[in-house]
């Protein structure tokens, strides 16, 4: 298989330039810049912020029903909640990123995707590793733990160097050959800019819905809550 350009050749595990030897090329993977993984978060960032209208509109209405029948029990449910809903982007990126693809929505559609330091797929158990990791990430002042993919040789952040992976682009089994560019379309590029926008507009499109649809009833299960947790039984 040969690139757009005709200059390299796909031999099965590396690209190779088409000469007139064919002589291999010495490693250098494709690793995705900052920019372009800065896109990638964007918009996953859009779709797990769409589900979350979704999920918390919904547990909003559960909550404020239930609390007639639970009483103080509902606190319990609210945790469940919100337990269920960290799962849920936990396992959002852990299993996409050990998946087939390599790669959540947001790395898909800027053409890049998640592999091990010798190339291969990321166990889930790494994957897992690797979302954590990234806590430790935004804890240090001034967003310098992503910042460090502008220095550092292989373009890692801190959370990969700690999970041991790289972020490369193209597809798994079929790198976009190093020096050619990202496979991120312009299409992709008004993506970020749509995902950009959305995820700022979208939480208080959010607080609108909850209040709209069920401020009342939330309100009161919140004040009644904090009313019982104050009030000191008599002996």
């Amino acid at each position: 298989m040969y690139s757009d350009d005709g200059r390299w050749w796909w031999n099965g595990q590396q690209w190779v330039p088409v000469t007139g030897q064919t002589m291999p090329l010495q490693p250098a993977w494709p690793y995705a810049g900052f920019w372009v993984r800065v896109g990638a978060y964007l918009l996953d960032g859009l779709v797990i912020l769409a589900a979350a209208i979704l999920y918390y509109a919904t547990f909003a209405l559960i909550v404020a029903g239930l609390y007639g029948t639970l009483g103080a029990g509902v606190i319990g449910i609210a945790i469940l909640g919100w337990l269920g809903a960290f799962v849920a982007v936990w396992f959002y990126f852990s299993i996409q990123e050990s998946s087939r693809t390599q790669a959540t929505l947001g790395k898909r559609w800027m053409g890049i995707y998640v592999t091990d330091r010798q190339g291969q797929k990321p166990s889930f158990g790494r994957a897992t590793g690797r979302y954590f990791a990234q806590i430790l990430t935004r804890l240090i002042p001034f967003a310098i733990g992503y910042l460090m993919v502008i220095f550092t040789a292989q373009k890692q952040a801190l959370h990969d160097m700690l999970a041991g992976t790289v972020v490369l682009k193209g597809k798994p089994g079929l790198p976009t050959p190093a020096g050619t560019g990202s496979t991120a379309s312009s299409g992709a590029i008004l993506g970020v800019v749509v995902a950009g926008v959305a995820v700022i507009l979208l939480p208080i499109l959010l607080v609108i819905v909850l209040l709209s649809t069920s401020g009342g009833a939330i309100a009161n299960v919140f004040s009644n809550i904090v009313v019982g947790l104050q009030t000191t039984p008599s002996p």
